[in-house]
């Protein structure tokens, strides 16, 4: 059977196992929600695989995105790897500063 290119798709799973989960605060009009944030770790290697992000980041707050390396300089090593942002405020993933 011949394979249509037309009609093909990507799917993926989009729950994980660890949930980072924001609350909405009354009176944000649901644009304020969490943030992490990793600041100024040179040479230490992050591992953040498998999380799901739901409600992070902060619309018009600079600097409150869902995932943020902030002045972190080195981070060789590091690794990102399956994770899920959806339902953002702001961005995604924002790396300053940081090699």
């Amino acid at each position: 059977t011949a394979v249509d290119p037309e009609f093909a798709v990507e799917a993926a799973s989009l729950s994980r196992a660890i949930v980072l989960d924001a609350e909405d605060d009354d009176g944000d009009e649901g644009l304020i929600g969490g943030h992490l944030i990793v600041v100024h770790t040179p040479d230490v290697a992050q591992f953040v695989e498998g999380v799901e992000f739901v409600n992070f980041g902060q619309q018009g707050n600079i600097g409150r995105y869902p995932f943020h390396f902030h002045m972190s300089l080195d981070v060789s090593g590091s690794v990102l790897s399956k994770n899920v942002v959806h339902h953002s405020n702001q961005r995604c993933l924002v790396m300053h500063g940081t090699n």
